[in-house]
């Protein structure tokens, strides 16, 4: 099995890529989402930047429970 790391029979490198993956496609739906509403520029700037920085918190998050530790500063692909 090349290119796997199974722990308890779950594919740990399929799970990272799904997060990501999930994430990256939720963001972008929430940003285009963003583009709709009729905000001044520095109004989407704001918003824009706290999505960001909320779904970036939620990967680390479920990578840190799939990883069982700290993900911070690593690579993860």
């Amino acid at each position: 099995m090349e290119g796997r790391i199974d722990i308890n029979g779950l594919d740990l490198i399929g799970l990272v890529s799904l997060a990501k993956k999930r994430t990256r496609k939720y963001t972008a739906i929430a940003l285009g989402d963003i583009d709709q509403l009729d905000l001044t520029e520095d109004q989407r700037q704001a918003v824009r930047k706290i999505i960001l920085d909320n779904m970036n918190e939620l990967k680390r998050t479920i990578l840190r429970d799939i990883l069982g530790g700290d993900v911070e500063g690593s690579t993860v692909y």
